[in-house]
């Protein structure tokens, strides 16, 4: 449980970001002495959360390697091929 206080909600309200993410952070990450959620880092480098997540989790890349190789073309092109095929 967490011990963080929550702002009373009305109809109009806006939620920061940072309370709809607690919801549903899972692992956190750590680079370059930075600890974010998959969702938090994908937005910082603007990438596909999907594919930020397949990459950590599925191909176990490291961090610093998910975060920073480019998405080409070919690889999206993969991944489009692969989906079709399910």
């Amino acid at each position: 449980m967490t011990s963080r206080q929550y702002p009373a909600i009305g109809p109009q309200a806006v939620i920061p970001q940072s309370l709809v993410e607690d919801r549903r952070v899972g692992l956190l990450y750590t680079y370059d002495g930075k600890t974010q959620s998959i969702s938090a880092w994908a937005r910082e480098y603007r990438i596909s959360r999907s594919l930020l997540k397949h990459r950590l989790q599925r191909a176990r890349w490291p961090i610093d390697k998910a975060l920073t190789l480019p998405v080409t073309p070919a690889a999206l092109a993969t991944k489009v091929s692969k989906e079709f095929k399910a």
